[in-house]
């Protein structure tokens, strides 16, 4: 105990952290930050954050010798959920899981010890220990017993790399190879556990709750999460009087959609209904709807800037002027090159008396075999980080089309809506390096500007790999594991790459 006590204050390090850390946090608040540059905010933002973690490691521990110093009972761990819960006022399954995490992360006797180190290390966020606390307690107990220590390699490599969220994605990839036994189980009497209300509350709202079976509730949750993508418009928004700027542009995902997902899905629930009932003739099925632009060779071609960019060449008399929507009006060059890289684009002549004199389609979308194999090689957004399912992203053309780019699969990347308009502001360089889209990030985000790649989808078949092998009780190969460390699998330097821009 005297050692522990050293310092020159002679205070238990324990009792001496929480004074201390709210000290830190004290001065920290009381700092205007008005000298630091970005890059100095940014750095304290990264600093204060491994501080977190580590602090939440330490609050682990705490938690781990506040068990330990339990009287034996019938139900260990109880006084110390109980006392989490109340005296804290965190409740009882925060309390429950605060337990579960700290005998996970114990150095000596954790299932999760390699985890435990990277929280301390700042590596890792609480989240990620619980994830891996869930991921454990639904894997075969044999397996967690005889390959520890693999299975928490896998973890902490996973929660290193990805965040919570498609940490969790993975693992369920894991749990599904390593147990399926439990997914062959549920599927037998899921048939039978089909089932689904519909009331009306009294409010006039219609609440709805259910349950489908495997190969019903995959098609159900495809077309939902088809409609619910974020930028389509929202119901009730088919009248000729809508508000015409942000619906129109959402419609093809370039305006910024408002509503929450549960907003988004509760809009695609209705939609499904309104398809069903065309398809079924209860009502006539209206014209689909239809975004139109009418643009120039000279405005394709124009590069988007900022407004003082536009404002100059204007002045010297080379702007083109805006393209014009006949939902929305005139258009940014962002807009315009979102809308373009993926549409229907008809030529039409018109002589100087303003006739029409010939009018042709240019083909340019992606056909459903190209999108496939897109959907085959990208595995979804192909943007370094995003999980997004191919259903929920355009083709885009790496070399723009309208700057003379192919429609082939060489030069096509499956995007979401958001980064498709990111990758329409250029300030992210796109190159394909042996048929794969690889991007190089701006110059503020990244000095040194290191090619990068999207690698959670692919993480989701070697997760599988993974969990093949352990299943065998091999060794896990390094390739099937995330960098222990060091920057995650997307940012990944490809064999020829270049700091500089491609």
């Amino acid at each position: 105990m005297s050692e522990e006590r050293g310092g020159r204050s002679g205070v238990h390090p324990l009792l001496a952290a929480g004074p201390r850390a709210a000290d830190a946090a004290a001065e920290a608040l009381a700092a205007s930050g008005l000298s630091l540059s970005r890059g100095d905010l940014r750095g304290a933002m990264v600093s204060l954050h491994s501080a977190q973690q580590a602090l939440e490691a330490a609050r682990l521990h705490v938690v781990r010798l506040l068990a330990a110093a339990e009287d034996p009972g019938p139900h260990p761990g109880a006084p110390t959920r109980h006392f989490l819960a109340d005296a804290l006022g965190i409740g009882a399954g925060a309390a429950r899981a605060d337990l579960e995490a700290a005998r996970a992360t114990d150095p000596d006797t954790g299932i999760l010890r390699e985890m435990g180190g990277a929280l301390a290390a700042g590596e890792v966020t609480r989240r990620h220990v619980d994830v891996a606390c869930r991921t454990v307690a639904a894997l075969p107990t044999g397996m967690v017993r005889d390959e520890r220590a693999e299975v928490d390699r896998v973890l902490t490599a996973h929660a290193r790399a990805f965040c919570p969220t498609d940490a969790e994605k993975l693992a369920s990839h894991l749990v599904a190879t390593v147990a399926p036994d439990g997914i062959e189980r549920h599927a037998d009497e899921a048939f039978e556990r089909r089932a689904w209300s519909a009331r009306t509350d009294r409010t006039g709202m219609v609440r709805a709750e259910g349950a489908l079976e495997g190969a019903d509730g995959a098609q159900y949750l495809a077309v939902l999460h088809h409609l619910a993508a974020p930028g389509r418009a929202a119901a009730g928004c088919e009248d000729d009087d809508r508000a015409p700027a942000d619906d129109a542009q959402q419609a093809l995902g370039v305006g910024t959609d408002l509503r929450t997902r549960s907003q988004r899905l509760a809009d695609a629930q209705g939609e499904m209904a309104r398809l069903a009932a065309a398809q079924l003739k209860l009502r006539t099925p209206a014209d689909p709807p239809r975004v139109v632009v009418h643009t120039t060779v000279e405005q394709l071609a124009q590069r988007a800037g900022t407004a003082e960019d536009a404002t100059a060449v204007l002045a010297a008399g080379a702007h083109p002027g805006p393209a014009t929507c006949e939902q929305t009006g005139p258009l940014s060059s962002v807009v315009l090159q979102a809308l373009a890289c993926d549409a229907h684009v008809e030529k039409v002549v018109i002589d100087r008396t303003g006739a029409v004199v010939r009018m042709e389609s240019v083909g340019r979308l992606a056909t459903r075999t190209q999108r496939r194999a897109l959907a085959a090689r990208d595995g979804g957004c192909s943007w370094p980080g995003c999980a997004q399912p191919p259903a929920a992203c355009d083709a885009h053309h790496v070399r723009w089309w309208s700057r003379g780019g192919p429609t082939e699969l060489g030069n096509l990347a499956l995007l979401c809506p958001r980064h498709h308009r990111e990758a329409h502001r250029e300030q992210w360089t796109i190159t394909m390096r042996d048929g794969v889209p690889w991007f190089t990030p701006p110059e503020w985000l990244d000095p040194a500007r290191t090619p990068v790649r999207n690698s959670f989808h692919t993480a989701a078949a070697a997760t599988r790999a993974a969990g093949a092998a352990l299943v065998r009780g091999r060794q896990l190969p390094l390739q099937l594991l995330a960098p222990g460390g060091g920057p995650p699998p997307q940012t990944d330097r490809p064999p020829d790459a270049d700091p500089s821009p491609p």
